[in-house]
């Protein structure tokens, strides 16, 4: 007799379709769901790798007098996934009124095809997507100059894989010092002829000046034997 109840529902008739318990089905829907989330939020990224340059500490040299000193720069890349090999080449660039190529520093030209030169070719592969240091040589000489800068570029971003990737940021650049102590030792030679003569040639200004008025002419006669010799050094020894 059915007093009007509802008959308790037997396991089997929580059952699917498929024969799979609804409890069952609902777990593994939520499985699934959280899944597919998660892949989605891998996959957000994947519109591309990008890959840049910047300067630092060892982007700033002391040229030197001779032989050839590295100038450092890094390389870094972002990239959503670690299975792709990801290449990039750098080249250089002369800056209006600055280094010149060739000159104060080695050039490093744009290769014809990515890679084609491995020199100037960068790499990242799978376990080794850390951040790059590749150097330019400055090339010292005896030539008095202000400081100067050179512009280094990447170019050909490639993935093996066929992937998207892109060059991002400004290019870096590289600067070339002549520290101020290394200027008057080029021109200390001039400065030891010619300061005995500036100072007896003006004597006459100082011999009877009092001492706050000959500790100014001193400095200015001092500033005049600089002047001079800079000029001898830079028009007769060098």
């Amino acid at each position: 007799m059915n007093w009007g109840f509802r008959t308790p529902l037997s396991a089997t008739a929580c059952r699917n379709a498929t024969g799979i318990p609804r409890r069952t089905r609902r777990l593994m829907l939520l499985v699934l769901a959280s899944l597919a989330m998660v892949t989605v939020g891998q996959a957000s990224p994947a519109m591309g790798a990008t890959v840049s340059i910047s300067t630092n500490p060892g982007s700033t040299v002391f040229e030197g007098n001779s032989g050839a000193t590295p100038a450092s720069f890094t390389v870094s890349l972002t990239a959503p996934t670690t299975i792709d090999t990801y290449t990039v080449d750098f080249m250089t660039a002369d800056v209006p009124g600055g280094a010149t190529g060739g000159a104060d520093y080695t050039s490093v030209d744009a290769p014809s095809t990515p890679c084609g030169n491995p020199a100037s070719c960068v790499t990242f592969g799978p376990g080794n997507y850390g951040d790059k240091t590749i150097t330019v040589d400055v090339i010292g000489d005896l030539v008095d100059e202000n400081d100067e800068s050179f512009g280094v570029a990447l170019i050909n971003a490639t993935s093996t894989a066929g992937d998207s990737i892109v060059i991002s940021g400004p290019a870096a650049t590289g600067t070339l010092t002549d520290p101020r102590l290394i200027k008057l030792g080029h021109w200390s030679f001039a400065l030891y002829l010619v300061h005995l003569l500036i100072l007896r040639a003006a004597e006459p200004l100082y011999r009877d000046a009092g001492p706050w008025t000959a500790a100014a002419i001193a400095v200015v006669l001092v500033a005049v034997a600089l002047v001079v010799a800079r000029a001898l050094y830079r028009g007769v020894e060098r």
